[in-house]
């Protein structure tokens, strides 16, 4: 598979390094954010998302190291695909650890903060426990999914940073 469109699969993952760099900012920014409100968990949180980072980062050029390796004409051996598994379920698992701690630390004070609260816990969760405990065959989908759940939560997470007040004017509050 990885043989059937090399150039693609190098361009893929030139994408997902951007996308990994601007998800690390945002929420570098979005705990920081959280942290000015005095929230917990917000570092904590962040720190998730940081392993989530290096971890992608590792499993980008695992899967370049195993096309260069497809490429030679040398086969990939069982220990290599094994690796690659749990080290994509790592980063899934501490992904999901991030983000419900970012729901965690968003505060409930307005509908919009009470929606993405519920969104990045329940919704993290639920695309969890699904990701490790569907059938293969359709664990794509789940994996499509995953993308969708992606956007709502940017477009969620901006919506409230937007409506959310300036962590100077509210210094000290609860």
């Amino acid at each position: 598979g990885l043989l059937a469109h090399p150039g693609a699969l190098r361009a893929v993952f030139g994408l997902d390094c951007g996308f990994l760099v601007l998800y690390t900012a945002f929420f570098a920014a979005l705990a920081d954010h959280l942290a000015k409100l005095g929230r917990p968990f917000a570092y904590l949180a962040l720190a998730g998302v940081l392993g989530t980072s290096v971890l992608d980062i590792v499993e980008n050029h695992h899967i370049l190291s195993l096309l260069a390796v497809a490429e030679s004409g040398r086969a990939i051996d069982d220990g290599a695909i094994v690796f690659q598994q749990t080290l994509s379920s790592t980063k899934f698992t501490l992904s999901y650890i991030g983000l419900v701690l970012f729901g965690l630390a968003v505060p409930r004070n307005t509908k919009l903060g009470i929606v993405l609260s519920i969104f990045l816990v329940a919704g993290t969760l639920i695309t969890g426990v699904l990701g490790f405990a569907t059938p293969h065959a359709v664990r794509e989908q789940v994996g499509s999914g995953r993308w969708i759940g992606f956007v709502l939560g940017f477009v969620l997470a901006g919506a409230w940073l937007r409506a959310s007040p300036d962590p100077a004017s509210t210094k000290g509050q609860p």
